[in-house]
């Protein structure tokens, strides 16, 4: 049993997806049908957005330990006696926060992104 559906594309949609269709022999309902059938694609997709997901919350901590470490700078700087066991705690969040973004990175792109020699765990 057949049924139908509409769906609406501006026109920049319409274009992409006559382009589309055509560039594989396809009419527009077929690579659609093509489109929600691929597993590898709604997998994929699933990957990206768990990468951007996780890439946002590891920017974030990132940057609130960099605020952090800005913070014990300028409290060094301006003579405020800052406590060295926070130094010593901020500097081991960044350099497991750095550690986590290497392995991610390392392990589902296969890039390193730490090559510093005086990197350490």
């Amino acid at each position: 049993m057949r049924n139908g559906i509409s769906i609406f594309l501006n026109e920049k949609e319409k274009k992409l997806l006559k382009a589309k269709s055509t560039e594989l022999g396809l009419t527009q309902s077929s690579y659609i049908r093509e489109l929600i059938n691929n597993i590898d694609y709604i997998k994929e997709r699933k990957a990206l957005n768990s990468f951007i997901s996780l890439n946002q919350d590891l920017l974030k901590e990132l940057n609130k330990i960099g605020i952090n470490i800005n913070q014990i700078a300028f409290s060094l700087n301006t003579g405020i006696k800052q406590d060295s066991k926070s130094i010593k705690d901020e500097i081991k969040e960044l350099k497991h926060l750095l550690k986590s973004f290497n392995d991610f990175y390392t392990e589902n792109l296969g890039v390193k992104i730490i090559k510093r020699k005086g990197f350490r765990k």
